[in-house]
């Protein structure tokens, strides 16, 4: 499974430096974890710095990946 936060995120939206080590494991949606937290990041960011439409086409994108709630129990499982 991967995991992906929000600055890999962002770099991926905005096209930063390091948005190609990231989109391997953004287009993998089998094996993608999303944390909902980064949902909220992410779309705080992207609809501050672009808007509304383009921060929900990203949460639309992310929601392709499985949404996970990273609890306790699931931060400290073993890999």
């Amino acid at each position: 499974m991967n995991v992906v936060d929000t600055s890999g995120w962002i770099e991926f939206f905005f096209g930063g430096k390091s948005a190609g080590c990231f989109a391997p494991q953004i287009e993998d949606t089998e094996r993608l974890l999303v944390p909902a937290i980064c949902l909220y990041e992410v779309f705080k960011k992207v609809n501050l710095v672009a808007d509304e439409a383009k921060a929900l086409l990203a949460v639309a994108q992310m929601k392709q990946g499985r949404i996970v709630e990273v609890t306790e129990a699931v931060a400290l499982q073993p890999l």
